[in-house]
């Protein structure tokens, strides 16, 4: 399996870099609202970072964050139960 980094519209004309993905760690996903939607993957060899490709931080399941703070979101997809997929970042 390979991924794209920092592009969601992947289509041939614009040979975009792609990484080998040599090792999933992933959930069930038995409950997406209670946190169950995130997979790490392991690639083949370091991301190059800039631009849309960044890393995030992910917190420690016990961590609270206060009212009023910003935080990062990153992914894509449906923004609602009825929606169809976005083809945007959120």
């Amino acid at each position: 399996m390979t991924v794209v980094l920092g592009d969601h519209d992947i289509v041939p004309e614009k040979n975009l870099e792609r990484y080998e993905v040599v090792r999933i760690f992933k959930k069930s996903f038995t409950n997406v609202l209670k946190g169950d939607d995130i997979m790490l993957l392991k690639l083949g060899r370091e991301a190059v970072l800039g631009g849309k490709v960044r890393t995030v931080n992910i917190a420690d399941k016990r961590h609270r964050v206060k009212r009023g703070t910003k935080c990062l979101v990153a992914g894509w997809g449906k923004t609602k139960e009825a929606d169809s997929v976005m083809n945007f970042w959120l």
